[in-house]
Parts: structure tokens; C-alpha cells; sequence
């Protein structure tokens, strides 16, 4: 307990509470009620960005995966948000990676499209627990960001890299994100990240 405390209070502190909770508390709304509680209490006035996290697809990988398969998971989840089609944006995220990488360390890619459309924008966040293969230089990424949208939306979309680039360089981000135990969890990793709101 005093690991996860260190590694993150806040999944710890709602760990602690579900373990202790009358049986006749439903978890989900108990969840729901301690972020609440945990957002007003660090002062979070949320943003679009963390509207778009509370509702965004999120994958958890648990097997290996090279980028052209992970691509093609990412396209058949985005999918639904766009009517460019799968094949599309899939071809979308291939020619991108080869026009210039979108791995930014050695475990984390933020593959970045825009796509036909009108007031478009999707992230889809995934967990890769042994590593999607993107090249030799970067053969385990594990936390890979998928922002697509349409090109109105392209000043959200840089403000939503940047977002995403405070999150991720906070020194405790690649550990509570690696330990989260499901996906509300990851979910919630960005949510209660301490960043700059507009």
C-alpha cells in the first residue's frame, strides 16, 4: 500500500475506499464521486481536452504487436468517429509514421492525422503492456496517444499535443501509467494530471 501511495495517492486513496465500502455502494458511482471529489479538491476547472479523455476509446494490448498491427486496431476503433473510412485512416497513420516518426521516446508515440471532415477530433489512448514494435530505435513503445481530426480542428489539435506533452513529462506519468490496473484507471491518469487548463 505505501508503494501504490507513492506511485499514485489518488489511485491508492480509491483503492482504499472500494476495499472499505458498504457493500450496497455501487463502484462505479463510487469512482465517479472520488474524482469528483479529488478534481474540486486540486482546484481542476476541466477543459475540452478532458472532455474529449472522459468519453475517448481506450485499448489495453497485452500481446505483441508490431505499428502495422497496431494501426490497424487504432483504425477499426477510430473508425466509427470518421466517415473517411477504416482502410483510410489506417493508410492515414502508415504514411505518417514514414514521413517522419511519431515516437518521441523509446515508449512513447503520439501518431497525429488530420482527416476529411468537418468538427472531427478523436483520441484513442493505448496501453501496450509488452511493447509495440515501431523500429529498431524503438522496439517496446507502451504508451502511444492516437489524435485524429478534421483540418477545423487543427488549433484544438495543437493545443491538444501540448496538452498531452505536459502530461507526459511530469516525472511520475510512465509509472502510475504502466501500473494502472484497468482502463478507467488509464483514463484517469490524464485526467488528474496537474497541467496548464485553458
Amino acid at each position: 500500500l505505501y508503494g501504490k501511495i507513492r506511485s499514485n495517492r489518488e489511485s491508492a486513496l480509491l483503492y482504499m475506499i472500494k476495499r472499505i465500502k458498504s457493500s450496497e455502494l455501487n463502484s462505479a458511482e463510487l469512482e465517479q464521486e472520488l474524482k469528483e471529489i479529488i478534481l474540486e479538491r486540486e482546484s481542476i476547472q476541466q477543459d475540452r481536452f478532458d472532455l474529449i479523455i472522459e468519453k475517448c476509446p481506450i485499448i489495453d494490448i497485452s500481446e505483441k504487436e508490431n505499428k502495422e498491427e497496431f494501426f490497424a486496431r487504432a483504425a477499426g476503433v477510430l473508425d466509427a468517429s470518421f466517415i473517411c473510412g477504416e482502410r483510410e485512416i489506417y493508410s492515414k497513420l502508415l504514411s505518417r509514421e514514414a514521413e517522419s516518426s511519431t515516437v518521441l521516446t523509446p515508449h512513447l508515440a503520439i501518431p497525429h492525422i488530420i482527416l476529411k471532415g468537418d468538427k472531427k477530433f478523436e483520441i484513442l489512448l493505448a496501453r501496450s503492456q509488452k511493447g509495440v514494435y515501431f523500429s529498431e530505435k524503438a522496439p517496446e513503445v507502451k504508451i502511444i496517444f492516437v489524435i485524429a481530426g478534421s483540418l477545423d480542428e487543427r488549433q484544438f489539435h495543437l493545443k491538444s499535443l501540448a496538452a498531452i506533452a505536459q502530461i507526459v513529462q511530469q516525472p511520475d506519468f510512465q509509472e502510475k501509467w504502466l501500473n494502472a490496473q484497468n482502463i478507467e484507471s488509464l483514463r484517469d491518469v490524464i485526467l488528474l494530471a496537474d497541467r496548464y487548463r485553458n
